[in-house]
């Protein structure tokens, strides 16, 4: 099966594209049950996923990035959406929903992707609209009261625009006890909406 990719920010087949680079299809990430970035960690080789402390969070390919506090500290892998530089920080709780693929860069992307990934890229690329009405639901049903729900619904508006609407949201209950007075500790209750148009011009 071909596999295009945009690492070298224009569209390339996987085995021409010169780079070290791991591609996940949509399809892989429903086999392999990747529901958020976390999960990543155990797709791609080298990478490794962590919370920092506070807010943050870590990426490392290679055994290189930055767990460092403070805003004068540059990343060492970017993250980027759509093509964007996005943040890293709340990838800890963000759910994956209606992506396409994802693509991890391994080494120096410094000339295409610009400062802050001398260890590598990450890219985070979602499903577009397309000209065909139609959608799908999940749930996902769990232990610790855990319910996850996604979505996605392609609503074309004319010949030459088109949109689509994705939703996620997960909640559940917390499995860490604190000894101190009992509670239960790292619960989850998210909910996340995108919505893309797509214009023909």
């Amino acid at each position: 099966e071909e596999v295009i990719v945009t690492a070298l920010r224009k569209e390339t087949n996987l085995q021409n594209t010169a780079i070290t680079i791991t591609a996940i299809s949509s399809e892989d990430m429903e086999i392999k049950q990747l529901e958020n970035f976390e999960d990543l960690q155990f797709a791609v080789p080298t990478l490794t996923f962590a919370k920092s402390p506070y807010s943050g969070s870590g990426i490392s390919l290679r055994g290189i990035g930055n767990f460092a506090i403070g805003n004068t500290s540059s990343e060492s892998i970017g993250y980027f959406w759509n093509g964007q530089t996005a943040s890293i920080s709340g990838l800890y709780e963000a759910e994956l929903f209606d992506v396409e693929r994802v693509e991890v860069l391994r080494g120096p992307q410094g000339t295409l992707f610009g400062s802050g990934t001398t260890g590598g890229a990450v890219q985070m690329l979602t499903k577009r609209p397309d000209a065909d009405v139609g959608g799908y639901v999940k749930v996902d049903l769990a232990e610790y009261d855990s319910t996850r729900l996604s979505g996605a619904i392609n609503l074309p508006l004319s010949d030459n625009l088109r949109s689509r609407f994705a939703f996620a949201s997960l909640k559940r209950g917390g499995f860490v006890t604190n000894n101190y007075d009992g509670r239960d500790l790292d619960d989850r209750d998210t909910m996340s909406g995108r919505v893309s148009f797509e214009w023909d011009y």
